[in-house]
């Protein structure tokens, strides 16, 4: 049985290496100090949200279906996982979340002028977590 790589040690909570790497077919072992990637080391929901990314080869909307979730969060999600791979966001955050407020209050408007039901407005709202 395959296991998955820990990245952090469950006691301490510092980043974990690989120590040993061997070869199924022909028995070759390699002994030394290995990092893991930094992919790797995401937590497993952005590794879920990257592979999702990827699938829909960059395209917001296709994300947006695959996860039901808003462009908002797909934004948010977004910047996450590039914050956590260590690269900088400028505008974006800001435009995400902008774009996030404008949805709420469009939904709240909509509940208010009786567009939509509560019900249908908490869905739409939990949607855009």
């Amino acid at each position: 049985m395959v296991k998955k790589v820990l990245n952090q040690c469950p006691v301490c909570g510092k980043d974990l290496y690989i120590k040993e790497l061997k070869c199924d077919s022909c028995g070759t072992e390699y002994k030394g100090k290995f990092e893991i990637c930094d992919i790797c080391k995401l937590p497993q929901d952005q590794i879920d949200f990257i592979r999702i990314f990827i699938k829909n080869q960059g395209n917001i909307k296709g994300v947006e279906k695959d996860l039901n979730i808003s462009y908002p969060t797909v934004k948010n999600k977004l910047a996450q996982v590039i914050r956590a791979l260590g690269f900088e966001i400028q505008i974006e955050i800001e435009e995400a979340e902008e774009e996030l407020v404008k949805e709420r209050n469009k939904i709240l408007s909509m509940l208010e002028t009786g567009e939509i039901s509560s019900d249908e407005a908490l869905s739409k709202l939990n949607k855009l977590k």
